[in-house]
């Protein structure tokens, strides 16, 4: 009796993972036709379900790219920030790790506050670009890219630029020649 109970048990057990990599098969499937299909917000519900119940599976790290490009296009930029950047230290897809640090960096740019505001998030946005492009210098996504680092750079201008003003409207000549010679170089 003791047998057959135990057997009974190994026997629920097994079919109970089988159903349940089953069912994770079917969401990745479920999620890669939703993202095609450009239905970002049900392909994220797939991704993530996926990422839960087979943490550390090689279709969870896939499911965190999909999940990270369908965060992007849903323009939730810090959540896909993370995942790119989890992806890219776990994978080892040379042309999706590419893809995720240029998307990383795009991320980030779409992060930079504008030049009327603080402009921590500028500089972290342009040590990711300048990062990526050290890393990629051949890259497909240089062109791409490198108009990001040009605009940052002119939000920063931008800003001392404004600030050199006000000192002068304050008449506080020398704090603007600081600013300004600070644009020259």
């Amino acid at each position: 009796i003791t047998v057959i109970f135990f057997i009974i048990i190994i026997s629920n057990c097994s079919s109970n993972n089988v159903s349940s990599q089953h069912k994770i098969q079917v969401n990745y499937d479920q999620g890669i036709d939703f993202y095609n299909n450009k239905k970002y917000s049900k392909a994220k519900e797939s991704f993530q379900y996926v990422i839960l119940n087979s943490s550390g599976s090689r279709l969870a790290l896939e499911s965190e790219f999909y999940l990270s490009e369908s965060l992007y296009y849903l323009k939730e930029y810090e959540e896909a920030l993370y995942g790119y950047d989890n992806y890219a230290r776990s994978s080892q897809n040379l042309n999706l790790i590419e893809r995720s640090r240029f998307r990383l960096s795009e991320c980030a740019y779409n992060l930079a506050a504008d030049y009327t505001k603080d402009q921590t998030t500028t500089l972290d946005a342009i040590d990711k670009i300048e990062i990526f492009l050290e890393d990629y210098p051949n890259s497909e996504y240089y062109l791409d890219i490198f108009p990001l680092k040009l605009d940052l750079q002119y939000r920063l201008v931008k800003k001392k630029y404004e600030s050199a003003i006000l000192y002068m409207k304050l008449q506080e000549y020398k704090s603007a020649l600081v600013y300004l010679f600070d644009i020259l170089n």
